[in-house]
């Protein structure tokens, strides 16, 4: 769950602004590679069930094409997280492995993946409220393990903005869920 969360923070990290994302029905309509942006960044989260501070900070590489993601807490070594974009696509790696393909560029709502031993689904756009902002995010969930454990990951993200809200639901175990604070 931490590692997860973990991942969250990271993402979160990625986002470089705090404006509203456009409208994805005016011209947004299938995912694009702006959902996360690899610049150097960093961004407040908070755990809904937990007070305690979050930081979500990006680090680019050289080569453009990946970026490290660090969940950073008080008190705690940061959780890594690397993105890596390929072939159109954005994969997220907590390890050497390749990772799940998280961000398909021109994925519709609806499509469905197999990736990383998770299924992923493009589940739409959704308008996402946060304490001082609106985003209208893109809303992707990754689904693993069998029937009545199965771990569902939400992950929201709005155009040139990256992670705003992420939702990890372990089964019949517990719910963690990270959103994006205000500055």
């Amino acid at each position: 769950m931490r590692a997860y969360l973990a991942c969250l923070v990271v993402l979160a990290g990625c986002a470089t602004g705090a404006a509203p994302a456009p409208n994805p029905q005016a011209g947004t309509p299938v995912l694009s590679m702006d959902l996360l942006p690899f610049e150097a960044s960093s961004a407040p989260f908070t755990d809904t069930t937990d007070p305690a501070p979050r930081t979500l900070r990006i680090e680019p590489a050289a080569d453009g094409a990946s970026a490290r993601l660090l969940l950073e807490m008080d008190g705690i070594p940061p959780r890594e997280l690397r993105a890596t974009r390929r072939d159109g696509s954005v994969f997220l790696s907590g390890g050497m492995e390749e990772g799940t393909e998280l961000i398909r560029a021109g994925a519709r709502a609806g499509d469905t993946w197999e990736s990383g031993g998770r299924r992923v689904t493009f589940e739409g756009w959704e308008r996402v409220s946060l304490p001082t902002v609106t985003y209208d995010a893109a809303k992707i969930s990754t689904r693993r393990g069998p029937p009545g454990v199965e771990q569902v990951e939400t992950w929201w993200f709005a155009p040139g903005v990256g992670l705003v809200r992420l939702r990890s639901d372990h089964g019949t175990l517990f719910v963690d869920e990270l959103i994006r604070s205000p500055r």
